[in-house]
Parts: C-alpha cells; structure tokens; sequence
C-alpha cells in the first residue's frame, strides 16, 4: 500500500504539469483552510467490487490527508467505463489519472505521459515489454497487477485417458474428441459458464492469441490492429 501511495503521488503530480493528457491541469480552487490554490484531479478506474472500490477509496483518502492541496474526484463507472473513455478520448477529455485495463499503447498511448523515469521501471517484468513500452523507451503506464490467465484441466481424466496436456490448439480440439469418443459421451470434455454473459467473450480472449495471430498459418495480427476484418472461417464441432 506504501509504494502504491507513492506511485499515486508521482503519477498526479507528472500528469497535473504534463500538457499532452487531455484536461490533464486540473481544476484549480482556493482552499482557504492552507491558503493555498487547491487542484482537483479526476480519477476513472474499472473498478466493480464494492470491497475493492472501498480499498481504493481509502487510498484516496489516505493521499489527500497528505496532500491537502490535490484532490481526487474518483469514478467507478463499471460495465460503462469502456464507452464512457471512449466519448472522453473523442472530445479530448481524459481524466487525468485512469485505467487503462490492458489497453495502455494501443488504445490509450496517445493520451499519457512518459514514465520512463519512475524508479519502478527497472523492476518491471520484461514480459510486459511490448504491452507498456515501445521502441523509442517510453513507459506508457504503471501496471497494478499482472494476471497469468489459462485453462484448468483435470490431470486425473487425461492420465485415465492416456492423453498427455494439450500445448497447441489441434491438441485441444483432439483432446476433447478423444475423451468423448473414449468415454462414449459419457464426459462432456469441454466446459465454460454458458450463463455468464462474458464467458464466450473470456473465451475467445483465451484463444484469440493462438488461433488468430500466433498460428503459423492465420497470423492476422495487422488485420485485427488496423481493423481490416480477415475473412475468418469458424468451422463447427460436436465436442460440448
């Protein structure tokens, strides 16, 4: 929580003198209580668990009680965040300290500053190279967490089955066929909560890397950045 307050701390200040960040100035009153010009900073994350929002909260809080003149106007817009960044990005309004779930070059990159001279960049896991920094060094935002996203399998049913863990797509899919074949349909090989909403869109977020950009015959990587659309081919299956 210590290093997370003082990054909070850098942060405002490197984006309240940036000029390149949308509103990133601010909104300046006088706070008669210091005598001092009192700057508000607008604050949008992707927050949507009520506990995470009052750990952050209290972050917050903690930061303006030491830094009475800055004071943050934090939003948790949940499932509108995405559009409503969007319309801001449009009228060139950002926030000035914000979210970037996942997005940070891509999406957002120029619309903050340069964190290249933060302490923590050392510290930074390479592997998270080509999502924050770009060839010429520059840092485009400070990660709060790193997710390791995979499937669970059942290490039992494979070794019931003599089937050695999948590592390629066409593995997968003949895992899943062999297992239903072999235990005439009595295992349904394949499973995601179909009554989840975002489970179909978390599932091609689990397979869009290998079966549209890293597959060596269906690398489509430019076509999906510059929005040409490839024709792409879904072929159905019985596996459920």
């Amino acid at each position: 929580m210590k290093n997370f307050l003082k990054f909070f701390v850098l942060v405002s200040l490197l984006i309240l003198f940036s000029t390149g960040c949308g509103n990133a100035s601010g909104d300046s009153t006088n706070d008669p209580s210091s005598g001092k010009d009192q700057v508000t900073l607008t604050f949008f994350s992707t927050i949507t668990m009520e506990p995470q929002k009052e750990v952050m909260a209290s972050v917050v809080d903690q930061f303006e009680e030491e830094n009475p003149e800055i004071v943050i106007d934090d939003n948790y817009p949940g499932g509108e965040y995405e559009s409503m960044l969007r319309v801001k990005m449009a009228a060139n309004d950002m926030p000035d300290l914000f979210d970037t779930h996942g997005w940070a070059k891509k999406r957002y990159g120029e619309y903050v500053v340069d964190l290249s001279n933060m302490e923590w960049v050392d510290r930074l896991d390479p592997a998270l190279d080509q999502i924050f920094k770009d060839k010429d060094g520059k840092v485009y935002a400070y990660p709060l967490n790193q997710a390791k996203d995979g499937l669970i399998y059942n290490k039992t049913l494979l070794n019931n089955y003599g089937i050695d863990p999948p590592g390629t797509f066409e593995e997968f899919m003949a895992a899943l066929e062999e297992i239903k074949e072999k235990s005439d349909g009595e295992v349904i090989p394949f499973w995601f909560a179909g009554s989840d909403k975002g489970a179909l869109a978390q599932y091609f977020d689990q397979f869009a890397t290998p079966l549209l950009i890293t597959h060596q015959d269906h690398n489509y990587e430019e076509e999906l950045l510059n929005g040409s659309s490839p024709k792409l081919c879904v072929k159905s299956s019985s596996v459920r």
